[in-house]
C-alpha cells in the first residue's frame, strides 16, 4: 500500500513535478493503490482556508488521476465537528464534496457516511447569497493612484492592492475580454434571510476577487500574489464556481429583493449569464497547474456533467507588472490544451 511519500515520488518521476510535495499524513491521508486510493480529510483540513494543502482534497484528487495513475480516489473524513463554527465549516465541506463527486462520478466516491448529508444539496427551504453594498463608480482618475501601491511596493504589496490595481487596469479588461468588472462579489451562504444567525457556510464575508462579464459569460477571477502558488487555489476556484453556477441555475437567491444595488455588476446582468469562466490568476503558478493536464481534465468533466450551465477553466499568469506611471501589466495564457484533451 502506498502513502503520502511514496505517491509524492511516484509524482517527482516526471520532470515537471519534480520539486511537487504531497501533504504530511498528518494533514491529508493519501493511502492505497493505483486501483483505489482513500484520501482522509483530517480536522486541520475541516478548518483550514480552501487553498491550504490539508483542505485541498478536489487539487490531490485530481494529480493523483491525471499524474499518478489512480483510477478511483474514495474521500472519508477523519472525524466531524461538535461546535457551531465547525458545524458551518463542515456544511461548506460537504457542498464541496458533493460538487466535486458530481464532476467525477465515476473516478470519485464519497464516504456513504456523509454522502447524503449536505443540508444545501439536498435542501428544501429557501438559501440566499448576500450582496456587495452600494459603490461608487470607477474613475479613470483611479488608475494612477491604484497603480501607485504596486510601482511603489513591487514585492511586498498586498493582494488587495494588486485586486484594486487590476479592477481599473485596462490590460486586464482587454485580455479576459471583459466589458464589466468589480472586485470582492461575496459568496456567503444562509438559510431563509441573511443574518448571523442564519449563516450555512462558514465565513460570511467570503468573496470572489474579481468578477467580471464578457457578453454572456460571467468570469470568475481568484487571484494570488507573489509567492502564493499553491495548488488549492484550483479547489477555491472549483468552490467558487460551484456557488455562482447554482445561483445562476436558481438553487441560491440574492438577498436584495427586487432592490438593485449601485455595483458595477448588478444581479439583472448575471442573470443574463449562460456560462461561467473561471480564471486562476498569479505571477506565479503551481507546477501542477502550469501543466496543462488537471485543468484539460476538469474541463473535460465540466462539459459533459455541467452541460446546463457551462463551465470553463483557465489559467493567466501575470507576466510583468508596472514600473512606472504609464505602464500596465502584461498577462499571458498559460498553456491552453486543446478542448477534451488529457495529458
Amino acid at each position: 500500500m502506498l502513502c503520502n511519500r511514496d505517491w509524492e515520488n511516484l509524482l517527482r518521476r516526471s520532470d515537471d513535478f519534480s520539486n511537487c510535495r504531497f501533504p504530511n499524513e498528518d494533514e491529508i491521508g493519501v493511502e492505497g493503490s493505483q486501483d483505489l486510493v482513500t484520501l482522509t480529510i483530517r480536522t486541520k483540513g475541516l478548518y483550514e482556508n480552501m487553498q491550504g494543502d490539508a483542505a485541498a482534497f478536489e487539487a490531490w484528487s485530481l494529480a493523483l488521476l491525471c499524474h499518478c495513475g489512480v483510477k478511483r480516489v474514495a474521500i472519508r473524513l477523519d472525524e466531524e465537528p461538535g461546535d457551531r463554527e465547525g458545524l458551518l465549516h463542515f456544511e461548506r465541506l460537504l457542498y464541496r464534496l458533493a460538487r466535486f463527486a458530481e464532476l467525477f462520478p465515476e473516478e470519485i466516491s464519497i464516504d456513504s457516511s456523509v454522502a447524503t448529508r449536505s443540508k444545501v444539496v439536498s435542501s428544501k427551504g429557501r438559501l440566499f447569497l448576500n450582496e456587495p453594498g452600494d459603490r461608487s463608480d470607477l474613475i479613470d482618475s483611479e488608475l494612477a493612484t491604484r497603480f501607485e501601491a504596486i510601482i511603489a511596493n513591487p514585492a511586498s504589496h498586498s493582494e488587495r492592492d494588486l485586486e484594486m490595481a487590476l479592477e481599473i487596469s485596462p490590460a486586464f479588461r482587454a485580455e479576459l475580454g471583459l466589458d464589466r468588472v468589480m472586485r470582492q462579489w461575496p459568496v456567503g451562504l444562509f438559510h431563509e434571510s441573511v443574518s448571523r444567525d442564519s449563516r450555512v457556510f462558514s465565513g460570511g464575508k467570503s468573496a470572489i476577487d474579481l468578477m467580471g462579464i464578457r457578453g454572456r459569460t460571467l468570469v470568475l477571477v481568484e487571484l494570488k500574489k507573489r509567492g502564493n502558488n499553491k495548488v488549492g487555489a484550483l479547489s477555491e476556484l472549483i468552490f467558487y464556481s460551484s456557488v455562482m453556477r447554482d445561483a445562476l441555475n436558481g438553487r441560491f437567491e440574492f438577498e436584495g429583493g427586487s432592490r438593485e444595488r449601485n455595483t458595477a455588476i448588478t444581479r439583472d446582468q448575471l442573470a443574463n449569464c449562460l456560462d461561467i469562466s473561471a480564471v486562476l490568476l498569479a505571477p506565479s503558478i503551481h507546477p501542477l497547474l502550469r501543466h496543462p493536464g488537471i485543468i484539460a481534465r476538469l474541463n473535460l468533466a465540466a462539459s459533459r456533467r455541467w452541460e446546463d450551465r457551462p463551465v470553463r477553466f483557465e489559467v493567466f499568469r501575470i507576466a510583468s507588472f508596472p514600473e512606472k506611471a504609464g505602464d500596465d501589466f502584461v498577462l499571458s495564457r498559460v498553456r491552453p490544451a486543446e478542448d477534451g484533451a488529457i495529458v
